[in-house]
C-alpha cells in the first residue's frame, strides 16, 4: 500500500469508528441546509443524540442495582429505630440524566401552546415537547408559581386571542371582498 490508501484505510477506520460510538464528524463544509435542525442531522448530532439516549439507558440498570443496595444498607443500619426508610421504594427514585433540550426551542414552545389551546393536559404537554429533563418536576413548580389553575387561564387567554385574531382575519377578508365586488359594480357602471 503506498501512502494515499494507508490514509483511506486509516480515513475509513476513523469513521467507522465515529459512527459506531456516536461521535459526530467535524465538517469544515456546509451540510447543505442552514438551519439549525438541518445542521443537527447533516452533522451528525442528531445520531448523537440518539446514541447517548441509548447509552443513558445501560446505565440506568446497574445504577437501580446500587440504589437498592443502599436502600438495604439503610434500612439495615436504622432496623430498631424509630427513623427508617421502609416507605421508601427503589420505584420512588427516579433516575435522570442531565442533557441540553433546547434544540428547536421555538417549535418545541409553539407545539406546548398548540396543545395547550387544543386543552391538552398540561403534565402530558410538557413530557410531550421534549423540552425539560423532567417535566413532572417542571409542571409541579409552574403549580406552585401559578397556582393549580395556572393552565385554565392561559388556555382561556390562548383562545381570547385566537378568536380576537380570527375575527379580525375575518374583518379584513370582508373589507376586502366588499372592496372587489364595489370596484366591479364601479367598472360595470362606468
Amino acid at each position: 500500500m503506498d501512502n494515499s490508501q494507508v490514509k483511506i484505510y486509516k480515513d475509513g477506520i476513523y469513521n467507522d469508528v465515529l459512527t459506531i460510538v456516536g461521535i459526530p464528524r467535524l465538517n469544515d463544509k456546509p451540510s447543505g441546509g442552514d438551519t439549525g435542525q438541518a445542521r443537527l442531522l447533516g452533522e451528525g448530532w442528531a445520531m448523537a443524540d440518539a446514541r447517548a439516549k441509548q447509552d443513558e439507558l445501560s446505565f440506568k440498570k446497574p445504577e437501580r442495582q446500587f440504589l437498592k443496595l443502599i436502600l438495604n444498607i439503610c434500612n439495615e443500619k436504622l432496623k430498631g429505630k424509630t427513623e427508617n426508610l421502609k416507605g421508601l421504594k427503589l420505584s420512588d427514585i427516579d433516575i435522570k440524566f442531565t442533557r441540553n433540550k433546547s434544540d428547536n426551542i421555538l417549535v418545541k414552545t409553539q407545539a406546548l401552546m398548540n396543545l395547550m389551546s387544543a386543552q391538552c393536559p398540561p403534565d402530558i404537554a410538557f413530557t410531550v415537547i421534549g423540552l425539560f429533563n423532567d417535566p413532572n418536576e417542571v409542571f409541579e413548580k409552574a403549580k406552585e408559581y401559578y397556582g393549580d389553575d395556572l393552565w385554565k387561564k392561559a388556555v382561556s387567554n390562548v383562545i381570547r386571542e385566537t378568536k380576537e385574531n380570527n375575527d379580525k382575519t375575518e374583518d379584513k377578508a370582508k373589507k376586502k371582498e366588499n372592496r372587489s365586488i364595489d370596484k366591479i359594480i364601479s367598472a360595470n357602471e362606468g
